[in-house]
C-alpha cells in the first residue's frame, strides 16, 4: 500500500471494523493499527517480530521505528521479504525458528521493546505445521530482566492447549508468576502484556 493512502486507508478499514462490531479475527490493517498505538504510547522504538508472514507489520511499522527485527520460518516467505526490504536499514530479517533465534536475538537487545508474537502455522506456504512456538517465545521473554517491554500476542482465540497450542489460562498464569506487576489483558483476539519496570 503506498504509503501516502495508508493512513487514511487504515483510518477507515478501523472505523468499519468497529462499527460492525470488532468481529474476530480483526483486519490485519487494524492489527497493525494497534501495534502503532502501542508503539507510540510507550515510545518504543525497536521491533521484534515472530512470524513476518506477508510482510505487512514490518512495511507498517518501519517508518515509526528505529529497527525491526523479524523472525520467520519459512525459506521461501523470508526469501521474499529480504528482497522487499533490500536496502532497509533499519530492517533485519532472520530465518529459521523463532524458539532458538529469539533469545539470540534477546540477548542483544538494549532497552525496552515492542514484540508481535504471531509465529505459528497458517496455511499454505507456511511453516510450523501441528506445532507453536509460542510457549518457548513467551519463557524466553520471561528470561529478560523487566524493563518496560510491551508483548503483543496474536490469535488469543486458538489458544485452547490443542493443536500445539497453550492454554490462554496457563500462558497467563506463566506470565504472571514471574511477572506479579505485569498487565496481562485479552482484547480483540490480542494479548497484551505489558511488562511495567
Amino acid at each position: 500500500m503506498h504509503p501516502v493512502i495508508r493512513p487514511f486507508t487504515e483510518w477507515r478499514i478501523y472505523a468499519q471494523w468497529v462499527m460492525s462490531g470488532r468481529p474476530i479475527p480483526a483486519p490485519p490493517i487494524v492489527k497493525q493499527h494497534i501495534l502503532k498505538q502501542y508503539q507510540a504510547r510507550f515510545r518504543l522504538q525497536t521491533l521484534v517480530e515472530t512470524g513476518t508472514s506477508s510482510v505487512e507489520t514490518v512495511e507498517a511499522l518501519r517508518g515509526r521505528t528505529a529497527r525491526i527485527i523479524s523472525i520467520e520460518l519459512a525459506p521461501a516467505i523470508h526469501a521474499a521479504a529480504v528482497r522487499r526490504f533490500a536496502g532497509a536499514d533499519n530492517v533485519r530479517l532472520l530465518q529459521g525458528d523463532s524458539t532458538t533465534l529469539l533469545p539470540e536475538v534477546l540477548q542483544g537487545l538494549q532497552g525496552p521493546a515492542l514484540f508481535w508474537l504471531d509465529g505459528h502455522y497458517a496455511g499454505s506456504g507456511t511453516a510450523g505445521v501441528g506445532r507453536s512456538p509460542l510457549l518457548h517465545e513467551v519463557q524466553a521473554l520471561l528470561a529478560r530482566p523487566p524493563g518496560g517491554d510491551v508483548v503483543l500476542i496474536d490469535d488469543a482465540r486458538q489458544l485452547t492447549g490443542t493443536g500445539g497450542y497453550p492454554a490462554l489460562d496457563e500462558l497467563r498464569a506463566a506470565i504472571r508468576h514471574n511477572r506479579p506487576h505485569a498487565e496481562v489483558t485479552v482484547e480483540d483476539d490480542i494479548i497484551r502484556w505489558i511488562d511495567w519496570r
